[in-house]
């Protein structure tokens, strides 16, 4: 066996060249994202067809924004016309139920009238009956002795009596219904008045939601077409 070591034949590589070898791997990456990125561009370019479509989609944002304004002018008309149409019904609803309520009082004060023709009739009846009982008395007299004489005297005035009550109660009764029916006339004429200022007061409502809701319409289109006119102008940058 030799006594010379085994030589070493392995490749050592010295940091000069090790440098040099890492700089050109660096330039071929380097190119490599290079001819990447021009492809990527390259694919950007062709779908979009060479450049942004600035114009169009302009129109397409103007479009846009034309019909959301008829949208919202038409949303605003049928709402308008909807309240114009609440406003409009509401007299006409009120008078019908005026003239509801006024049919009614007259059913009932012509009910009132017939009853009051029942006990007018019914009260006549009887003072006719007292009077002719009086007149009949007063004959019969003539003929009675003295002895009878003081207690029909008590009859007659018992039946005077009896005729004067009877006539009170058709005056009270006339007064009761004739406050009755003048009670139903003030009700009426209140309940009228209430009904006439709900009405103005509900159309001042209609009219205020009008106002309100064309100002908001206002205001919400005012700022949509800012926002769109800021995009309009961050789009013109890139034409």
């Amino acid at each position: 066996m030799s006594g010379k070591e085994p030589r070493d034949t392995s490749y050592r590589s010295s940091p000069l060249l090790l440098s040099d070898s890492l700089d050109e791997s660096d330039r071929n990456d380097e190119n490599v994202s290079r001819l990447c990125l021009t492809s990527y561009d390259g694919a950007i370019e062709r779908a979009l067809g060479g450049g942004i479509p600035v114009n169009q989609i302009q129109q397409e944002f103007i479009s846009a924004a034309e019909k959301y304004i008829k949208d919202m002018e038409l949303l605003t008309l049928k709402e308008r016309s909807l309240l114009m149409e609440i406003k409009e019904s509401l007299p006409r609803e009120a008078k019908r139920a005026l003239c509801m309520v006024k049919d009614s009082m007259q059913q009932m004060h012509a009910k009132y009238a017939k009853h009051l023709d029942e006990k007018l009739n019914e009260l006549t009846a009887v003072l006719t009956r007292v009077e002719h009982l009086h007149e009949e008395i007063i004959e019969f007299k003539q003929w009675e002795d003295e002895d009878g004489e003081s207690k029909m005297d008590s009859f007659l005035q018992e039946a005077m009596e009896k005729k004067l009550k009877i006539e009170s109660i058709i005056e009270e009764t006339i007064s009761e219904l004739n406050q009755k029916r003048q009670n139903d006339e003030r009700l009426f004429s209140e309940f009228s008045e209430s009904i006439n200022q709900q009405v103005r007061y509900s159309i001042q409502i209609i009219e205020c939601c009008l106002q309100k809701s064309d100002i908001r319409r206002k205001n919400l289109l005012d700022a949509k077409l800012s926002e769109l006119k800021i995009v309009l102008r961050e789009l013109k940058k890139y034409a």
